[in-house]
């Protein structure tokens, strides 16, 4: 028996070659061992079936292989394992549901609990079926992670509540990875018929409830990532918490490289002064641009890909790169401003005419294009069911004082609005507030101009910042508090002052973790600083964003 044995070993490394031997060896190994032990739930393996074979686009690391994918979003890997499952379970013939589960991300399924044995045996077949490595958690017993190849001998698995599915990947651009947290779980529910009614039991909570009637859980019609398949019918239902409005994203950019921009400025910089014009001036005002909107749009599409759509607003100006699709559009200073107040060079008379956009949504997120998402957000990070904005408060005191040419920008727009706040509601506001993304509503926009139409009116015609501005974000964020539209929210993020290189700890540690859903990317003068090296910054930004969004024109189109 042991030459015989040895026999057919070297005809399979002579046949296959040695390594996918190896690779197919632990299977068929836990395979005879269920055979001999008379456990023969695996069926017949088909002769014709696919062998999976380690390729060079894989890399193990911990004895987990990863799969390097190339331009892998997050939201592509929950797909791709939610998809990975429901084929398997195609395959099998395994009724399945979805569940609208408490994860924001993970796509979860739904089985029959009577069908545990025969999953197991669907999801031990997905070994023999993808050019990858897939694993298989148990969600109640954490520590028991395997290979799919080991089902068969992994007796615990059958009483097992809940399942998730991964196929290890990582994208070759960054090594991002995406491993069990972006898997597919797997739901066993159990049926218990009861004298006059079927109670119907999930192993965990769920958006509805662990336990329903036959009633709710009637199972209809549903399309989820393009699969045709079923849910129960309580899920179609609103639930308190769900935001269910639409909310755009707006953007301000500007292009301060642009000759004919600068240019124009340089012409009304002189008109105010009262001096003669001359273009040699124009080379004094330079900036450095990284295309941070670039960046910022990626990490839009990673992480929000809810957004229902994007406003650009420029001074007639559009990023090369830039490609229009369906749910962007760019807005021209000329459709929110009166001509008396165009040009504009002052960003706080800018932010304080975007509630004018034509078509924009009661709710929306305002974005200076050095601010990121650097996780997974959701519609409910940044609005209440409701409708009330969710802001983000700073622990920072902002001083106090007259507002004063000689103090810096954010101080004076502050006191500012310390003054209108307290003379319309006898508020004081002291705190500052982080550099994130801000949730915004329309109609208390419009309703804070008609109240402070003075301050809107000289805000609007400083042609460039003064230090008698407000500007309307901000204003936004203590006044719709003060009226009950907004209130504290808890969106995680990280400050990065790239002309301060004590933030490189900062922007390393960030990188590394990915850990804040924000991240602002600026560049604020510090007296004695050193700047983080701009090759330094550019590497964080591409490693964080390598993939490229829609919003890009493809290489070679600009």
């Amino acid at each position: 028996m042991r030459s015989n044995a040895m026999k057919v070993k070297d005809i399979a490394k002579s046949a296959i070659g040695e390594e996918k031997y190896l690779r197919i060896r632990p299977y068929l190994i836990s395979c005879k061992k269920v055979i001999e032990s008379g456990n023969g739930y695996l069926g017949t393996l088909s002769k014709n079936r696919k062998v999976s074979v380690k390729s060079s686009q894989q890399k193990k690391t911990a004895g987990i292989i990863w799969n390097h994918t190339a331009g892998m979003m997050p939201e592509q890997a929950y797909i791709r394992n939610f998809k990975i499952v429901a084929s398997a379970l195609d395959k099998a013939g395994i009724s399945w549901w979805i569940i609208n589960g408490i994860h924001r991300g993970r796509r979860v399924i739904g089985v029959d609990a009577n069908d545990r044995i025969d999953t197991l045996k669907a999801l031990s077949l997905l070994y023999w079926d993808f050019d990858e490595s897939t694993y298989l958690l148990d969600v109640d017993r954490s520590k028991l992670q395997i290979s799919v190849s080991r089902i068969a001998s992994t007796t615990a698995l059958k009483t097992s509540s809940v399942l998730r599915v991964c196929s290890p990947m990582s994208s070759p651009e960054n090594e991002q990875k995406f491993g069990f947290a972006y898997g597919c779980d797997i739901e066993f529910w159990n049926f218990e018929n009861l004298v006059d009614k079927t109670r119907i039991t999930a192993p965990r909570e769920n958006q509805a409830a662990a336990t329903m009637s036959e009633d709710e859980f009637s199972l209809v019609d549903f399309v989820k990532d393009g699969i045709e398949t079923k849910r129960p019918s309580v899920f179609g239902q609103r639930m308190l918490d769900d935001v269910t409005f639409p909310i755009d994203v707006v953007y301000t950019w500007v292009d301060g490289d642009d000759p004919s921009w600068l240019e124009k400025r340089a012409r009304e910089q002189s008109k105010m002064d009262g001096v003669e014009y001359h273009p040699e001036a124009i080379h004094s005002a330079r900036f450095t641009s990284r295309d941070e909107l670039k960046y910022s749009l990626r990490s839009l599409q990673a992480y929000a890909p809810w957004v229902n759509h994007i406003y650009l607003v420029t001074d007639g100006q559009k990023p090369d790169w830039l490609d229009e699709v369906d749910n962007l559009t760019v807005v021209d200073h000329r459709e929110i401003f009166d001509n008396e107040d165009i040009p504009s060079f002052n960003s706080n008379a800018i932010i304080s005419r975007l509630h004018h956009i034509k078509n924009l949504s009661e709710h929306y997120i305002f974005m200076n294009d050095d601010v990121m998402f650097g996780q997974q957000v959701s519609p409910s990070d940044f609005f209440t069911p409701s409708g009330i904005a969710l802001v983000s408060t700073s622990n920072n005191r902002r001083p106090f004082g007259k507002p004063s040419v000689h103090d810096e920008p954010h101080i004076n727009l502050t006191r500012n609005i310390r003054n209108l706040i307290d003379q319309e509601f006898g508020i004081t506001v002291s705190r500052a507030i982080k550099h994130t993304p801000h949730p915004q509503i329309k109609s208390v926009h419009f309703e804070m101009e008609k109240k402070f139409l003075k301050s809107y009116r000289h805000t609007w015609s400083s042609k460039f910042r003064h230090h008698e501005d407000i500007v309307a974000d901000q204003l936004h964020h203590y006044y719709a508090q003060i009226i009950g539209k907004a209130v504290p929210g808890s969106l995680t993020y990280n400050y990065i002052n790239i002309l301060d290189n004590r933030y490189s700890v900062t922007m390393r540690e960030t990188l590394k973790k990915r850990h804040r859903q924000a991240m602002c990317i600026n560049d604020a003068p510090v007296e004695g600083a050193e700047p983080i090296p701009e090759s330094e910054v550019l590497q964080f930004l591409n490693a964080y964003f390598p993939i490229a969004s829609i919003y890009e024109k493809v290489s070679g189109d600009f």
